[in-house]
């Protein structure tokens, strides 16, 4: 079958159309990496980047966000005292202190175990609008309204997100009890309990 010339004017336009969008979309998706990369400062030859200004200023808490939103030369400041900080604690191999040491692992083991947590665990976590139906009718006595005379119950779609976060905190427990059963289940571990309670805390 013959493509007419308009068909043809027609498909080569949409194709590129396609193409500068692709392009575009392309160009737009470096220059964000670019700028989330841009060095901010370099201390001693170590970059701050924007990224890493965005991500530590992101753990802090909302309070403080605004604050720094308004003082971003300051937050900078900090972050390069922090690093000045950090070398020199390296140059004078604080990190090989025994005590040091020992709190370093103990904080690696709270920072893999949350992350476990959230990513093999807690992610596939999913509570259904009809679980969310069926709670809400199975307890509608729970939700009233207080104030009303007489008291009024609250309406399904008032209340749904509440249920949906108790649901998925309730599940969200369960499944990591669970795993942590099938863990223990499948590990070898042994207690002194003499030496248990004969310990002295300090």
């Amino acid at each position: 079958m013959k493509l007419s010339a308009r068909s043809t004017q027609w498909l080569f336009l949409s194709s590129l159309v396609v193409i500068i969008v692709s392009l575009l979309w392309l160009l737009h998706t470096l220059r964000v990496r670019e700028s989330r990369q841009a060095v901010l400062a370099e201390v001693n030859g170590i970059n701050i980047t924007v990224s890493d200004f965005n991500r530590l200023c992101s753990l802090s808490p909302d309070y403080y966000r605004d604050f720094i939103r308004e003082n971003k030369r300051k937050f900078l400041e900090d972050l390069i005292n922090r690093e000045l900080l950090f070398q020199e604690a390296k140059r004078k191999k604080i990190d090989r202190l025994e005590r040091v040491r020992q709190k370093l692992q103990d904080k690696e083991k709270d920072i893999l175990v949350e992350a476990f947590t959230k990513e093999e665990i807690l992610k596939r976590i999913e509570v259904p609008m009809n679980e969310v139906r069926s709670y809400y009718e199975e307890h509608k006595e729970e939700f009233i309204l207080f104030g009303t005379v007489p008291p009024q119950k609250e309406n399904f779609d008032d209340v749904k997100e509440r249920i949906k976060d108790l649901l998925a905190k309730s599940k969200e427990v369960e499944a990591f009890g669970n795993h942590l059963k099938g863990l223990r289940k499948r590990a070898k571990i042994r207690v002194n309990e003499e030496l248990l309670q004969s310990l002295e805390l300090k």
